[in-house]
């Protein structure tokens, strides 16, 4: 396998690949030494994503392409495998589209303001906080800062 010091031609890092992947994970860019990220692309499952020959073809396995799988979570944290699309196109375990933090952002500000609207009417910040989501200390914290307006 592959270690971070070897020096291997293109042809010899295709040859790797084939081998690994059984030929569906091809190089996409011209490759120049096993340290460099490199754009490859899956025939399986139609990803496009960088890599590094080291990871891709090294003794680490859990370095390597997973098809369908995540790279990292919402906030960056490094899940188990090195596949991502270019541009940011995820999608998660389900097969839903990953929502941006823009909009989860929105969202979440109009669950606050869902929930705060409950508290004005009379529901108690506990029901108001199960009913839309929010956490309560949340909604207590908003509350306060809405009296010293």
């Amino acid at each position: 396998m592959l270690e971070k010091t070897d020096v291997i031609s293109e042809e010899q890092y295709k040859s790797m690949l084939d081998t690994v992947y059984d030929g569906t994970v091809t190089i996409a860019e011209r490759y120049l030494n096993p340290k460099v990220s490199t754009l490859h692309t899956c025939s399986s499952c139609g990803i496009q994503f960088y890599g590094k020959a080291m990871w891709l073809v090294g003794s680490n396995e859990g370095q390597r392409h997973v098809c369908e799988s995540r790279y990292a979570d919402n906030v960056g944290t490094r899940i188990h495998s090195s596949t991502g699309g270019v541009g940011g196109h995820y999608r998660d375990n389900l097969g839903r589209k990953k929502v941006s933090k823009e909009k989860a952002t929105q969202k979440e500000n109009i669950a606050l303001m869902e929930a705060l609207k409950l508290v004005k009417e009379g529901v108690s910040v506990e029901d108001a906080s199960v009913e839309t989501g929010v956490p309560s200390r949340k909604i207590k914290y908003w509350m306060e800062q809405m009296k010293n307006w």
